[in-house]
């Protein structure tokens, strides 16, 4: 039989094990709202027309501010009995529809007889009734090139006798010898395929209508086609421009692509671009890749580029991988992460994470108060103004302890 012992020392261990299980649902809930908050939440930073540099004008406005962005305020409205109309643009359609090319309809009725005395009426004026915009449907046009002949008319003057022949050069060229596809078509086979997202065998529908039989394998021949005789040679040349800037920025993008009787699959696109600031020219390039692999880095930049990649931190951006290559982690991604911690726990107004957003966003504030008109500028204002708040901030972390006891302690 069980002493009082036994049992007071069976109920501290049953106490022990409750509290283990509590803090271990803790930690699931906290994990559990870091993923929802990342999956469904709203982002913290706004990379608007894409990541341009490691501390962009639009991003630092978004991110420039030594508050912690994770507190949520709720605020709650008292309804009002009326609420007031909101005013009406006025001229706002006039000025979309003055944009276009006018055409005027009169609306006339001659002979119009006066009601009170019979006679006939005379016109004095106009008014306009109303306006639209008619839209006109797609139309072609086959242009016939012809090339003028000329024959010289001093043929006794020469010493054969011969008639001498000669045609005018043309000044264009056609895109493809024997086909339907003029690079306005195809432009337009393009513009609805890749900005509008209209498949290629609804288009074929669309050409059809008009009287074109084009099918979709024939314009997808036309745009590969197209693709490797004019865009490839200024694709190459692109990368060859990129390749001598310092300093550029590079990130992956995952996407599902569709294939035909198979199920989808994971398939990347690469992103390359130089740095908005000082650089020789504004250059985006993008590749197609079945992996994430890091050896599509020296796909694309081949083995002599030697300068600084700016990137987030997946470990294929690896200086053991490429030793001749510097990689510098992108701040917005780094903040993102703690930001991500911070919103995970809620009401607790002191932590790690909170206090690293903090003094990051003073490195953010401070960068976007730098004036400087050169690089050179800029690289001393940043030593003296952003460089010993970055340093508190790698101090800060660095002191910080990631042994699990102690994030524990810290949960």
């Amino acid at each position: 039989m069980a002493t009082k012992k036994d049992l007071e020392k069976q109920v501290e261990e049953l106490k022990e094990q409750v509290k283990e299980f509590k803090k271990q649902l803790d930690k699931r809930d906290e994990v559990i709202e870091m993923l929802l908050q990342r999956q469904y939440g709203k982002k913290t930073e706004k990379l608007a027309d894409g990541q341009m540099s490691l501390l962009s004008d639009k991003e630092l406005e978004n991110l420039a501010t030594e508050e912690d962005e994770t507190t949520v305020v709720i605020e709650k409205t008292v309804p009002t009995r009326r609420t007031p109309k909101k005013k009406k643009s006025s001229g706002k359609r006039n000025k979309i529809l003055d944009q276009f090319e006018q055409r005027d309809v009169i609306h006339d009725e001659p002979g119009k007889m006066c009601k009170c005395c019979g006679e006939k009426m005379i016109a004095i004026g106009k008014k306009c009734q109303y306006r639209e915009l008619r839209q006109k449907p797609a139309e072609f046009e086959r242009v016939n090139h012809y090339v003028r002949t000329y024959k010289c008319s001093n043929i006794e003057e020469h010493d054969n006798g011969n008639e001498v022949l000669a045609q005018a050069i043309p000044e264009t060229a056609p895109l493809f010898n024997h086909s339907y596809f003029s690079a306005s078509s195809l432009a337009e086979i393009i513009r609805n395929k890749y900005e509008l997202a209209i498949p290629l065998n609804r288009q074929e529908i669309l050409f059809k209508s008009y009287g074109l039989p084009i099918t979709s394998k024939q314009m997808s021949e036309g745009v590969i086609k197209l693709s490797q005789r004019y865009l490839q040679p200024l694709y190459d040349r692109l990368l060859e421009e990129l390749l001598l800037e310092e300093v550029i920025h590079m990130d992956e993008t995952p996407y599902e692509v569709l294939a035909k009787n198979t199920k989808s699959h994971k398939t990347y696109i690469w992103a390359v671009r130089s740095t908005v600031e000082f650089s020789n020219h504004q250059i985006v390039f993008y590749k197609h890749s079945d992996t994430r692999g890091s050896s599509n880095i020296a796909d694309i930049l081949g083995a002599k580029y030697r300068g600084a990649i700016i990137c987030d931190g997946w470990t294929g951006y690896s200086s053991n991988v490429y030793p001749e290559i510097t990689f510098g982690a992108c701040l917005v991604h780094i903040r993102r992460k703690f930001v991500e911690i911070a919103k995970a726990l809620r009401g607790k107004t002191h932590s790690v994470a909170r206090e690293a957003t903090v003094l990051l966003g003073k490195v953010f504030h401070a960068e976007k108060q730098l004036e400087y008109k050169t690089a050179e500028e800029r690289v001393v204002a940043r030593n003296k103004i952003v460089k010993p708040l970055l340093d508190d901030f790698y101090e800060f972390i660095s002191q910080v302890n990631t042994s699990k006891r102690s994030i524990e302690k810290c949960d």
